[in-house]
This record gives C-alpha cells, sequence and structure tokens, in this order.
C-alpha cells in the first residue's frame, strides 16, 4: 500500500513513523492505529483503505518495529504509552479514535488513562495477555496455532514485520508485555469516561471471548465483537466488517457509547 505521507516523531533515539491515509477532510474523524509486539503497518492496510472514505487514518511503527530505527534501550509499555501521547499533543490532535491491536492495546489502554482528553473513543482488537497463557511459552503455543488459522495474506504482512523486528528487539520487549496488568489498566479506563469497545476474531486463540469480555466489564465498555472466520488478525481477514464496526462506534453520541 502506498501511504499519502509518512512523518517521523524522534526525541532523542526514538523515533515514531506515521503512516498517513484516508480522508484529507480536517474535520473527518481521525482514528490512529497501534500495532502488537513485532508487527507493524502491514497488517492494518486492509482496514486503513475499508475505512478512508470516512476518517482520516494514521498507523503508526512503534520505536523498533517495521521501518522504525531500534532505540539504545529497551522500551516498556508505559514508554510507548507515554511516547504515543506526547505525539497526539505535538500533532495537536483531538477526539481520537484510538485502537490497538494485541500489545497495542495495552499501549492504548496506557495511553488512553494518561491523556482522555485527547481522545473520543478506545478501540481494543484482540488484546493480551490472556492470563489462561501468562508466559512466553504459553504465548509461543498460543501464536503457533493462531499462524495455523491465519489467511496466507495476514501471515505473509506478520512474518515480513516479524523479520523487520529481529528477534532482539521482539525478546527485548516481550517481558514488558508479559508483566503489564491490562485488567488494572482496563478498571482505570472506565474512571475516565471514554467508551471503550472490544473486538476479536471468534477463532482467536490469543485472546478469549472469557477474557475480552472480562476487559470490557472492568473498563465500562462494550463487546466483545466478534467476527465469524477471523483469528487474532481480525482486522486483516474481517477488515470490512471491523471498519463498519467502528463507522458506527463513531456514529454515536459520546454519552450514548
Amino acid at each position: 500500500m502506498r501511504w499519502r505521507e509518512r512523518v517521523e516523531y524522534r526525541v532523542d533515539d526514538r523515533v515514531l513513523v506515521v503512516n498517513r491515509s484516508g480522508s484529507t477532510d480536517t474535520h473527518a474523524p481521525l482514528i490512529v492505529l497501534v500495532h502488537g509486539i513485532g508487527a507493524g503497518p502491514a497488517y492494518w492496510e486492509r482496514l486503513a483503505v475499508a475505512i478512508g472514505l470516512r476518517a482520516r487514518v494514521e498507523v503508526v511503527e512503534l520505536p523498533g518495529h517495521a521501518t522504525s530505527p531500534r532505540p539504545a534501550s529497551s522500551m516498556s509499555i508505559a514508554d510507548h504509552a507515554e511516547f504515543l501521547v506526547s505525539y497526539l499533543r505535538r500533532a495537536g490532535h483531538r477526539d481520537v479514535l484510538l485502537a490497538g491491536h494485541s500489545m497495542g492495546a495495552q499501549i492504548v489502554s496506557r495511553a488512553a488513562n494518561l491523556a482522555p482528553d485527547l481522545l473520543a473513543r478506545v478501540l481494543l482488537l484482540g488484546p493480551v495477555v490472556d492470563p489462561k497463557a501468562p508466559t512466553a511459552v504459553g504465548q509461543a503455543l498460543l501464536l503457533t496455532l493462531d499462524t495455523l488459522r491465519e489467511s496466507p495474506g495476514a501471515n505473509r504482512g506478520v512474518f515480513l514485520d516479524y523479520l523487520r523486528c529481529g528477534p532482539r528487539w521482539y525478546a527485548e520487549t516481550l517481558p514488558g508485555m508479559l508483566e503489564f496488568d491490562t485488567l488494572a489498566e482496563a478498571r482505570r479506563l472506565r474512571d475516565t469516561g471514554l467508551p471503550v469497545t472490544l473486538i476479536r476474531g471468534a477463532r482467536d486463540p490469543i485472546s478469549s471471548r472469557e477474557w475480552c469480555g472480562h476487559l470490557a466489564r472492568a473498563a465500562g465498555g462494550t463487546g466483545p465483537v466478534e467476527f465469524d472466520g477471523s483469528s487474532h488478525v481480525v482486522m486483516w481477514t474481517s477488515a470490512h466488517e471491523v471498519a463498519h464496526e467502528i463507522i458506527r462506534d463513531m456514529s454515536k453520541p459520546r454519552n450514548l457509547a
């Protein structure tokens, strides 16, 4: 996919690459998409196209992922969230629909709690870490199972981004993901008053229905909204259906979400 614009937000050796597409209407809703561990913008591309006629779209590349340079030291979930919020403020963004997938859902949850004034809504897709598999080994087994359930296109995009990320940065990032208390962050989200929606693929072994439902209730949100035939990379396999859900969410008055 050819992005309309690519910009870099840099502080010292940390770089957030931002890929922009979609509407050029400055009054159109803005959705910012945050990927998971080892991933990048590739698996957001179909969703970006599907929603681009109705919204401005920004797909970020976290430091050390995809084409973004690797910082000298590892970054925690809190570090990523603070850096993302710093970018949103510097860019002058307001009323953002902030969406995160997998580890990106952790980053988005923390970012929403840090800066609820910048956001309109929060969307969590396939959030981790499901307490049924809290260890690196458990996650690896579930990821292997998920790979067998994904489409060739989804696997291709994810694997290419894994190669760009590299095993060292992936390994340095993983402990922070496993240690992060996603449930506690979800409980804090309730206090922000932000509408929160949980989305998952019905065949997702990494982020179970029970886990997503638990998070939705903790955050005072809705869901999980499930899409049949999709696994963990739901926004690729069910791009148009997820886009429809997002557009429907954006049309709701905030106090009725």
